[in-house]
């Protein structure tokens, strides 16, 4: 029984520990690509033109980066509460069968 419980503590661990692998990934993934995209925008400016040109290419960048941002976000979110779910059903699986044990050996007095 306490061997049981260990090894679900383990692979709980585990599960956490690989969502914290995926979410560092997919940051660096973001930094990347946001570096990536700030040297596109870096490229194409071109110092001059109008005050309205130089406002709208802003705007664009501007809308660009929250977007990513938003995104990036949810992304990562989603992996936080995927890692989690997961190791949080280890553990109840193995609480669920603790209890079914113990249910079982009542049962049979």
């Amino acid at each position: 029984q306490h061997q049981k419980n260990l090894e679900a503590m383990a692979k709980s661990w585990q599960a956490m520990a690989s969502g914290a692998t995926e979410i560092a990934t997919k940051q660096r993934a973001i930094f990347e690509a946001t570096v990536r995209d700030l040297g596109e925008v870096v490229k194409e400016y071109k110092p001059g033109g109008d005050a309205q040109q130089i406002i709208a290419k802003q705007s664009e960048f501007a809308t660009r980066a929250l977007e990513a941002a938003m995104a990036n976000t949810r992304d990562i979110a989603e992996l936080v509460q995927k890692s989690s779910a997961e190791a949080m059903k280890i553990v109840q699986d193995r609480m669920q069968e603790s209890y079914e044990a113990i249910r079982s050996g009542l049962d049979k007095k």
